[in-house]
């Protein structure tokens, strides 16, 4: 898990550390997904977020393909700068100041940081 000021932390990190969000902007809250078809770990990740979003109807969920979109790498490019990171590879997704790696963490650790924000609205992430 990537912070956007380009610090790392693990899933046992993540209640004491969602206090270094900053104000960002108002609901709805959003999920920038970012994937490749034909990756495994993708479509993994991928399954559990139409899962997730069908459970969660409050919660956009951007998918942006990086096979076929030269757009989306670009977008992809912007979020990588934007967490002073370069050492991010797919699936990955954005949560306002959060970035989750690789399925697993998407699936272990989206509900948590989700509610967070949902609880604490006035930190909801916006667009980059």
């Amino acid at each position: 898990m990537i912070f956007k000021d380009g610090s790392e932390i693990n899933g046992e990190q993540i209640p004491g550390s969602l206090e270094k969000l900053s104000s960002l902007s108002e609901p709805p809250l959003s999920i920038h997904f970012f994937y490749s078809s034909g990756c495994y770990s993708c479509n993994e990740a991928r399954e559990f977020l139409n899962g997730f979003e069908k459970k969660h109807k409050n919660i956009q969920i951007n998918e942006y393909n990086l096979a076929y979109s030269k757009e989306n790498r670009e977008l992809f490019t912007t979020y990588k700068k934007q967490f002073h990171t370069h050492n991010i590879g797919y699936p990955v997704i954005f949560i306002g100041n959060i970035g989750l790696k690789g399925s697993s963490d998407i699936i272990h650790h989206t509900e948590t940081i989700t509610k967070w924000y949902l609880d604490n609205p006035r930190y909801a992430p916006g667009l980059p």
